[in-house]
């Protein structure tokens, strides 16, 4: 319906992310209230039950950011001011909770990059992950501009299987 709208091509997606988490308090019937019209069995509309996934389900940082290369795990110490935009990428929402994005820090450039997948949605993924470090990282410290490209440098980093996806850097 909205393909045409946009111009796609038939080889192209539209995508929507649309995390909806766990019940809050389980409830019988949760899908068909969901799915079933936006009614409940009362007929009142459906309200927010949700709630996202506990934070403690999201990988911790030595398994996510890496400070250099793959082989040093980026500590929020060493992160300094990026510390709050890194746990906002880690914290953020991921298809199936998979958390593909990982990031290495090499001076004030990060490279992000994805774990082995054979899904579209890591792309996706990867877009959430990008929207989350630049958008908190704004917000946190406003005076570090920075400008997403595609590194040449990142043949330093030794990446085995992984893809790289693009970078950030500071101007």
């Amino acid at each position: 319906m909205f393909a045409p709208l946009l111009n796609a091509t038939d080889k192209e997606h539209v995508c929507c992310v649309a995390p909806i988490g766990y019940v809050a308090a389980p409830s019988k019937g949760f899908m068909s209230k969901l799915f079933g019209g936006g009614k409940t069995e009362e007929n009142e509309p459906v309200t927010a039950e949700l709630e996202t996934l506990p934070v403690s389900t999201k990988q911790p940082w030595a398994k996510r950011f890496f400070d250099g290369s793959f082989d040093t795990p980026l500590t929020e110490a060493v992160a300094g001011p990026y510390a709050s935009a890194l746990e906002a990428v880690r914290i953020a929402p991921s298809a199936f909770n998979h958390q593909p994005i990982h990031i290495v820090k090499v001076q004030d450039t990060f490279h992000f990059y994805m774990a082995p997948a054979t899904k579209y949605y890591t792309w996706i993924d990867a877009g959430i992950a990008m929207s989350h470090f630049s958008e908190v990282l704004n917000e946190t410290n406003p005076e570090m501009k920075g400008e997403w490209c595609v590194s040449a440098t990142t043949a330093d980093v030794k990446a085995t299987g992984q893809t790289y996806v693009c970078s950030w850097k500071l101007l």
